[in-house]
């Protein structure tokens, strides 16, 4: 009444310590008093907002006080009404999460008069709020999922915090050197207690019981992560404010923890089920949607960090579909070779669609021109190394053709690891070579890669052929697989020095008599020692036969000719 009488002269400012936290204060005693009566609580909040929406409607109608006491008052009116629902779920545990709101409002008016004290007393509310949840926390939710005193209380903390981050942010020129970067610690801040208290929740959701029930609330939490994720990318492309982008980041790290976590067997299952046909498709589409309002914000995170999280989410997208298709393929009556293989030829042709596309007249879209090095350059490159060192790891499986004959490198198997290691060479020696080595370095790679996968062929026929059962260790030690590796190192040996000898490679016809070597050191080591009469007289004739060829065919290239080959080397001799 004072104050309306005679109006100081304070143009127009609010106390933001009376405004807010007079009803902070109010509503901790009134929950003292009425905490025993049903319902009481929503109540109290219920009329807070009407006497708050009073006083603002009021106060426009007198012109008094100046605008910002009426959007202090519409403010408040707006947070308790929206208090009386939670309170009405759960009265309890909410008090000291209103006080995070409160907070979030004198920080607000702080803002807005340029207080630093204000400011910091927000700030440290919410601090408060937050350990005094904390204290009151019980140890578990009680209630229905997401509608409980825990879930609410956190949630109110996280709505607080973000306020406050879009608060800092939108007043970031008036800010001080060292409150600028609070925006992003209380982002991540709210994003922490959000996600926290959902994940909580989603654990105690109840499912049905079908035979493939344990992947449900995987699946469950990556719609939540997904839903929460598309908000903030909502937030951050509605308010342009690139900041709370952040947290989403950690989206495309869950969906491949998740991936990679599911509970099931990948030689048979599929990861659709349990809610996967929902989850995988909008986790995706949360995680490039994100991903491209990144781009059009012009984050602060580095561009080498966007450019991995493109990667990533096509490599995700790759080895969803290579898993769709081995379970298909598990489905049937067919070996296992067709499974085994899918796991190398989806991703195979996905990365050359990536390419082409990037390559082509498709590349105007987003984001094959902006991200050209994660679908054209460093992202293929190492899915094709990747893709290389799967030719290894799955050469040591039998792979049952079934209904085809097994075949030796007309095996599905076997065809789609020597379509890799073909690829692997053009992209790694071509042209347009890989930035990841030089291309000398990977022709050695592939070519000892190649080798080995040879010999893991071989021994895969003697396992078909001679009915040599696995595992290698057992294969390897077979007259068989001894005798039909010294002529295959042989006829390696015999391929690179005649290559060598006649396009002038010395260091190719080298590494062909370093071979050469090696299977005269076996055959007389290994072969002559442990071999049957009949394996050693076929090992020695044969190899002694090519060895003839190789005298003939692949003299020792001369020393220059490599020069000559090298315009550099070349360019100052007379």
């Amino acid at each position: 009444l004072f104050a309306r009488r005679q109006a100081p002269a304070l143009a127009g400012l609010v106390d933001g310590t009376l405004v807010f936290g007079t009803p902070a204060a109010a509503m901790g005693l009134q929950w003292a008093l009425v905490q025993d009566m049903p319902f009481a609580m929503a109540y109290s909040a219920l009329a807070a907002a009407l006497v708050y929406a009073a006083l603002a409607w009021w106060l426009k109608r007198r012109g008094a006080f100046g605008h910002l006491l009426g959007q202090s008052f519409v403010a408040l009116a707006l947070v308790f009404a929206t208090l009386a629902v939670p309170f009405a779920v759960d009265d309890q545990r909410l008090t000291g999460a209103v006080w995070a709101l409160e907070g979030a409002g004198v920080l607000w008016v702080g803002l807005r008069q340029r207080q630093w004290l204000a400011r910091a007393a927000g700030l440290a509310l919410q601090l408060v709020a937050a350990g005094a949840y904390v204290v009151d926390w019980q140890g578990g939710s009680r209630g229905m999922p997401f509608a409980n005193g825990d879930f609410l209380g956190a949630a109110l903390i996280a709505v607080a915090a973000g306020l406050t981050a879009w608060l800092l942010f939108r007043h970031r020129e008036t800010l001080s050197r060292v409150e600028r970067p609070q925006q992003l610690a209380w982002v991540w801040w709210g994003a922490a207690w959000w996600t926290a208290a959902g994940l909580q929740d989603v654990a105690r959701l109840a499912f049905p019981e079908p035979a493939w029930e344990s992947n449900q609330h995987e699946h469950a939490a990556v719609l939540f992560l997904a839903a929460s994720g598309a908000l903030l990318t909502a937030a951050a492309r509605r308010l342009t404010w690139p900041g709370a982008c952040q947290p989403v980041l950690l989206l495309l790290p869950a969906l491949w923890a998740t991936l990679l976590g599911l509970d099931v067997d990948w030689r048979r299952a599929s990861p659709w089920p349990d809610l996967g046909w929902l989850a995988w498709p909008i986790g995706l589409t949360a995680a490039y949607w994100h991903l491209a309002v990144r781009d059009r914000l012009a984050d602060e995170v580095s561009a080498r960090v966007s450019a991995l999280w493109h990667t990533g989410a096509w490599w995700l997208i790759a080895v969803l579909a290579a898993w769709t298709t081995a379970a298909l393929l598990a489905a049937t009556d067919l070996g296992d070779a067709w499974q085994a293989a899918s796991w190398g030829a989806v991703p195979l042709i996905a990365l050359f669609l990536v390419v082409r596309l990037a390559a082509g007249p498709a590349a105007v879209r987003w984001p094959l021109t902006l991200h050209r090095d994660s679908y054209q350059g460093r992202g293929p490159d190492a899915a094709m190394a990747l893709l290389t060192a799967w030719v290894v790891l799955s050469a040591t499986w039998p792979a049952d053709p079934d209904p085809l004959p097994y075949l030796p490198l007309l095996h599905p198997l076997e065809l789609t690891q020597l379509g890799i290691l073909l690829a692997a060479w053009r992209r790694f020696t071509g042209p347009s070579a890989s930035a990841l080595v030089g291309p000398d370095t990977a022709r050695q790679i592939v070519g000892a890669v190649a080798f080995v996968w040879l010999n893991l062929c071989t021994a895969r026929a003697v396992h078909y052929y001679a009915g040599v059962s696995y595992p290698l260790d057992r294969i390897f030690a077979t007259d068989a697989f001894q005798t039909a590796a010294s002529i295959l190192w042989t006829s390696t040996a015999l391929l690179l020095m005649g290559l060598g000898a006649r396009r002038a490679r010395r260091a190719l016809w080298t590494v062909g008599a370093v071979l050469l070597g090696a299977v005269v050191l076996k055959l007389f080591t290994v072969d002559l020692a442990n071999l049957g009469v009949v394996a050693r007289i076929v090992s020695f004739l044969t190899v002694g036969a090519i060895m003839l060829i190789i005298g003939y065919l692949a003299p020792l290239p001369p020393a220059r000719e490599d020069r000559r080959e090298d315009p550099q080397a070349t360019a100052g001799d007379p």
